[in-house]
């Protein structure tokens, strides 16, 4: 499960329209990428959360594992 505290963060940031930095870990290269998002919806599955968000890196919209998440921030100005 992600740290209480990234659902909090990922729910704000949902609420007030903010974008966040994430720093994700990709499954299939084993590495983590930065990426600017605008997250739209957090969806809890049985075993993991996902975030449906837009990605400003590949300019689509993606669905994200939350546990695959390392590290993220509220980017207030967005």
């Amino acid at each position: 499960m992600p740290p209480v505290g990234f659902l909090e963060d990922i729910q704000q940031a949902i609420l007030e329209k903010k974008s966040l930095e994430i720093e994700y870990l990709s499954p299939s290269y084993n590495f983590t990428t930065k990426r600017i998002i605008k997250p739209q919806e957090l969806v809890r599955q049985r075993t993991c959360y996902m975030l449906v968000a837009y990605c400003h890196k590949r300019n689509v919209k993606r669905t994200f594992r939350v546990d695959r998440i390392q590290n993220l921030a509220i980017i207030i100005n967005s």
